[in-house]
């Protein structure tokens, strides 16, 4: 019996990480419907699993079950993306305020140093490549 257990725990879990970088990557798009036959053919899923991989992912807010039109990708409206970026923004604030008295010499220099090279690519043409802040 713990075999089973563990073993559809293991298949939720499994549903949820391949479900979750879908949606995260693009991969599976905003409005996008869930079909449980097309989700099965993932790697080791089974309907069970899949079905309380969904489960989940509803209550993580990424999936919209609509009555008698079955599961879809969650759309975020503007308003609620700008609702989230305003808490954001203020979150980002507080944490960068507490942080900064415990900041080292290098932690306070990597942000201009990374701003100086995003400005260096802007003007050599290079709008299109990816910018992450790395080692200097």
């Amino acid at each position: 019996m713990e075999r089973i257990a563990s073993g559809e725990v293991a298949g939720r879990q499994a549903g949820q990480v391949w479900l979750r970088e879908g949606i995260t990557s693009g991969e599976l798009l905003a409005g996008q419907r869930l079909i449980e036959a097309d989700l099965v053919t993932s790697p080791g899923a089974s309907r069970n699993a899949v079905w309380l991989a969904v489960d989940s992912l509803m209550a993580d807010w990424l999936v919209d079950r609509i009555t008698n039109r079955g599961d879809r990708v969650r759309t975020v409206s503007t308003a609620e993306t700008v609702a989230v970026n305003e808490c954001r923004m203020a979150l980002d604030g507080l944490i960068a305020a507490k942080a900064a008295p415990h900041a080292t010499d290098a932690e306070v220099a990597a942000p201009r140093v990374h701003a100086l090279r995003m400005r260096q690519a802007a003007q050599a043409g290079e709008l299109t490549q990816r910018w992450r802040p790395g080692p200097t």
